[in-house]
């Protein structure tokens, strides 16, 4: 009966020391696993150091990436007025009264379209090279009829010899406005609902713009025309960034900032054809004034909107239609100056022409409107 207690002395004395050697031998295995980078330490290691591709939101496999985009705009420029509406009440040995409105044109909705292709550089971190082409164009027309008889007149701003009062008044303004960019950029995750795709390329703009002014008179003989054309081109840096915030079942806020700063060149021609009446004959005159010089211009893009994406062809194919309310600004790009007479010269022996005293216009050409987009990425 003594030896009983024993016999479970020795036992419990037997699985202690295996039970110290197998945690011996898992103490040194681990030590060796951390040493040498197996075993559980190593699935630890994998998810502290990122994947050097995994800021790149899309397929690891993409190549290619072609946008369209239809353009809803309306145009601005400012200091674009042709002509000045007076209306008088009394008469000067009363009480008179005059109100002066100035006359623009009537800008309105027009269209575009912009193109763009890409390549993504799976040899270079996923950065991609992209060009993109965009195309607008405006008409915009304005008239203005005052009734001598309502006491109301207008009188034309674009006329160099004429001040008095017109009974019509016509304007059409046309735009061509051609741009290229050439850019630089990559498709960044920054956080699980942040994609950045910061740019920097090159903006290649045309801006082409038409004047022409009518004024007549129902009882003077008044038939003034104006002929005007301003040709820009520039081509400078572009540097920007596209955003996008998703937030759920491929919506998401998308947002772009960019500017660009151009060496360009700009060619202004008018014609003016008048009437001068002289002896109670009328004559027709014609003038023809040029300007032309190399300049810096600026340039700024901006635009916020809502986009949507969605995979096919087992995650190759993305398809991503968005609607963003965009806005270009291109600084000091009216250029058209006004000819008026300040007395009459004489040139022996004759005719007797206009001293021209000019006035330089001053404005910016603001495109404000919609794009309806659809990128595709394969």
């Amino acid at each position: 009966m003594k030896q009983k207690p024993k016999l479970q002395m020795i036992n419990v004395e037997t699985t202690m020391t295996r039970w110290i050697q197998t945690l011996t031998c898992v103490s040194v295995l681990s030590i060796a696993s951390s040493a040498f980078g197996w075993g559980g330490s190593r699935a630890l290691t994998l998810k502290e150091t990122p994947n050097p591709a995994s800021n790149f939101p899309l397929n690891a496999n993409q190549q290619w990436f072609v946008e369209e985009s239809y353009l809803i705009m309306k145009p601005y420029e400012d200091d674009n007025d042709y002509a000045t509406r007076l209306k008088t009440e009394g008469s000067l040995t009363s009480s008179l009264s005059m109100t002066m409105t100035l006359k623009k044109p009537d800008f309105d909705w027009s269209s575009g379209l912009r193109i763009g292709i890409g390549r993504y550089l799976a040899n270079h971190d996923k950065w991609d090279l992209s060009l993109y082409t965009t195309y607008f164009y405006a008409n915009e027309d304005a008239s203005s009829y005052p009734k001598r008889s309502n006491n109301t007149l207008l009188t034309p701003l674009w006329s160099p010899t004429f001040d008095g009062g017109a009974t019509k008044g016509r304007l059409n303004w046309r735009l061509n406005f051609f741009n290229w960019d050439l850019s630089l950029g990559r498709e960044y995750r920054m956080l699980s609902t942040i994609v950045a795709h910061p740019f920097i390329g090159l903006r290649t703009a045309l801006i082409y713009k038409d004047y022409k002014a009518h004024y007549t008179d129902s009882f003077l003989p008044l038939d003034d025309q104006f002929k005007a054309a301003d040709r820009f081109w520039g081509v400078g840096p572009r540097a920007g960034v596209n955003l996008q915030f998703n937030f759920k079942n491929g919506w998401s806020f998308m947002g772009n900032l960019s500017g660009a700063i151009f060496y360009g060149h700009y060619n202004v021609s008018e014609k003016i054809s008048t009437n001068v009446v002289t002896a109670n004959t009328p004559t027709l005159n014609q003038y023809r004034l040029s300007d032309e010089r190399y300049c810096i211009r600026a340039n700024l893009d901006t635009g916020l909107g809502l986009g949507w994406e969605t995979w096919l062809n087992r995650r190759s194919v993305r398809l991503a239609p968005s609607a963003l309310i965009e806005a270009s600004c291109w600084f000091d790009t009216n250029k058209f100056f006004l000819a008026k007479t300040s007395s009459l010269s004489v040139i022996s022996p004759t005719p007797l022409v206009p001293n021209f005293s000019n006035t330089r216009r001053r404005g910016n050409l603001i495109l404000m409107g919609f794009s309806f987009n659809l990128q595709a990425d394969f």
